[in-house]
């Protein structure tokens, strides 16, 4: 369901103009932050902390087959051992972050990616983080 919103009328509001699906269920629950499982059916994944040592790093585990322009959302979970995602190489994807800023998962923190299926090679493509 694609849905687009923008201001119809005159007003003192920053018009906004928002494209994507709008996604009321709540996010997949990620067991493992080390293996985290992409697929086509979910589009929202709240990582969670790591019990182990701090420096836990994200990775993806797919099939190759995510649809090329889909948009992922990663959220964090917190903790005391928040993981951590960097540009690279990345499990079974090549992850793409602007200015090659690592991001972590603290609580709330939010970071958007957008698939590039390149004949199954998964690329990441960072969009916005917040």
């Amino acid at each position: 369901l694609f849905r687009s919103f923008e201001s119809f009328a005159k007003t003192a509001l920053v018009p906004k103009h928002y494209e994507g699906i709008a996604v009321f269920a709540d996010p997949f629950a990620v067991v493992d932050a080390t293996a985290v499982p992409l697929t086509n059916a979910n589009s929202h994944y709240k990582i969670p902390s790591s019990s182990a040592p701090a420096g836990t790093v994200i990775s993806f585990v797919n099939d190759g087959s995510l649809t090329h322009g889909k948009l992922i959302t990663l959220i964090g979970d917190g903790g005391s051992n928040p993981a951590t995602l960097s540009s690279g190489n990345v499990g079974s994807s090549t992850v793409l972050l602007v200015g090659d800023s690592d991001w972590v998962a603290l609580r709330d923190a939010v970071i958007h990616f957008e698939v590039f299926n390149q004949g199954g090679f998964i690329y990441l493509i960072e969009k916005s983080r917040g």
